[in-house]
């Protein structure tokens, strides 16, 4: 299964996004090889980075009160297009936010990524 590059991986970490290692969890050791978490109770090296699953992130978007919908985005430059909204207002089609990728794993980590730092910024006020 997909996971997002490394780069998006760390964006990740440093917006907030949390880690319990489970077994096949891929994560990132710096530098960007990959690796698996192979046992329960594995821990990996204290500057691994997840490389979340596209599953992965869909579910912590929903955990953070936001419904989504991933569209292929077949015209002009081709890619993803993830559309989320808040699941808690009555009208869905107020406050939608839109996030392109060239892959499905891109638009939704793009979308993740607005997500935690939107909490980030709610929890400030």
């Amino acid at each position: 299964m997909s996971v997002v590059d490394y780069q998006r991986a760390v964006a990740l970490k440093e917006a907030g996004l949390r880690w319990n290692a489970k077994p096949g969890d891929n994560y990132y050791l710096p530098g960007g090889e990959t690796r698996q978490v192979l046992q329960k109770g594995e821990e990996p090296a204290g500057h691994a980075v997840y490389a979340p699953k596209i599953l992965d992130m869909q579910q912590e978007i929903k955990e953070n009160g936001y419904g989504y919908q991933l569209f292929n985005h077949s015209h002009g430059r081709g890619g993803w297009v993830v559309e989320i909204f808040s699941l808690y207002t009555m009208n869905f089609g107020v406050n939608k936010h839109g996030f392109f990728g060239a892959s499905p794993e891109e638009a939704v980590a793009e979308a993740l990524l607005w997500v935690l730092a939107t909490k980030d910024n709610a929890s400030e006020t």
